[in-house]
């Protein structure tokens, strides 16, 4: 019979140092920020077990608003501008990677992390290196399956991702749904 203290701490500590399991598929509002510069704020809609994404961003210069659709299955994605009412499509060449598979091999850091970065409520960061890139997670304290940012640092430089707004969940299908123009 196995030494039943040394199963139930086994137990404990795999579960205290399981990394967070956040969901793949989601709704949110995220800043994309490269170089300590912010980039894009994107609304985006994350169907990763259905292999389709969309984006909404306005384009900086003519401030056109853009719903950006991509389907991995058919390898088509596809702008629709919405103030001009114009629609372009273009093969897709990149398969859909799930965005927070690598925090269940992640290691929990010892320090605090922050909801804003260097400041805001306080929450726990969570890291993985892997093949040259390292991978940084903030979460909620209280949930940690909600997200704050996500910090990548290549050789190139560094990408942040800060969530705005988290929803998990697989996104409602209408969301995918092409605008009558783009027919």
């Amino acid at each position: 019979m196995p030494n039943t203290k040394a199963l139930i701490l086994f137990t404990l500590l795999s579960i205290v140092c399981a990394g967070p399991s956040i969901s793949n598929d989601f709704v949110g509002v995220i800043d994309i920020i490269i170089e300590n510069k912010l980039v894009e704020r994107v609304n985006a809609w994350i169907d990763y077990d259905g292999q389709k994404t969309r984006f909404d961003f306005v384009r900086d210069e003519d401030n056109e608003l853009i719903y950006r659709f991509n389907f991995y299955d058919t390898h088509l994605t596809y702008d629709a501008e919405i103030y001009s009412k114009n629609c372009t499509s273009s093969p897709l060449m990149e398969s859909l990677a799930p965005v927070f598979a690598w925090t269940a091999n992640s290691t929990r850091n010892p320090w605090p992390c922050y909801a804003n970065v260097q400041q805001g409520k306080i929450g726990v960061e969570w890291a993985l290196e892997r093949n040259g890139n390292t991978y940084i997670l903030c979460v909620d304290d209280l949930d940690s399956d909600r997200p704050w940012w996500l910090h990548k640092v290549t050789p190139q430089g560094n990408e942040y991702l800060r969530f705005q707004e988290f929803i998990p969940g697989v996104p409602p299908l209408h969301a995918f749904d092409l605008p009558s123009f783009c027919s």
